[in-house]
């Protein structure tokens, strides 16, 4: 009887090692992807991969996809994702893949900065004078005024020692670049203790 409860404690545990390292081995591998991503913009494929693949695109299917990708780590968190954002918008000319990329990217550093259990992001669509513009709002701590000036920098981290969770500090200058080569810009609204909103912009498409 006691060699069971003391086999079945080493399965826990071993359990438990085994989920450590699953989780260590796709942390490497997002760093690993964020470092060749960095390396891409340098160089300028990142631009190139736009001009040769750039399309239509419906930035309601982008959104879908990022909140799906999101989805568990939202889930393991307690964080609820929303979304608002009418039917149909007007679409943009842009790489599906990499507009993903950037909302999938924001989306990530909401939940980051999210409280636990209950906190909520969320996700909004609207067309502005000839932009479509989406908003990705948390219920975080905030980014201190003076340091918003410098959150999209490579490498740079808002209060590393606080927030452990935080990778190595490309994510958003990531998004900002992919943005930019989409003739778009992206813009952030804080205040610590009231959370943040990212909001992207891209030059729609003349209906018709």
């Amino acid at each position: 009887r006691q060699m069971c409860i003391r086999d079945s404690l080493y399965d826990e545990e071993e359990q438990a090692l085994l989920s450590l390292a699953s989780r260590g081995g796709e942390r490497l591998e997002k760093l690993i992807m964020d470092v060749l991503t960095v390396a891409n913009i340098e160089v300028g494929e990142a631009r190139r991969l736009f001009e040769a693949e750039k399309r239509e695109v419906d930035l309601s299917f982008c959104i879908e996809d990022a909140v799906a990708s999101c989805a568990r780590q939202a889930a393991s968190r307690g964080v609820t994702i929303r979304v608002d954002a009418p039917e149909r918008f007007p679409v943009v000319m842009g790489h599906p893949e990499q507009l993903a990329d950037v909302l999938h990217r924001l989306l990530d550093n909401a939940i980051k900065f999210s409280p636990q259990t209950g906190g909520q992001v969320v996700v909004r669509a609207r067309d502005e004078d000839g932009w479509v513009k989406i908003s990705v709002k948390d219920e975080g701590v905030g980014i201190p005024k003076a340091e918003i000036p410098r959150i999209f920098d490579l490498f740079y981290q808002v209060d590393r020692d606080k927030y452990e969770q935080q990778g190595i500090g490309v994510g958003l200058a990531i998004a900002r670049e992919l943005v930019e080569i989409h003739g778009g810009r992206i813009e952030v609204e804080s205040e610590v203790g009231g959370g943040s909103t990212f909001t992207v912009a891209l030059p729609s498409l003349p209906v018709g």
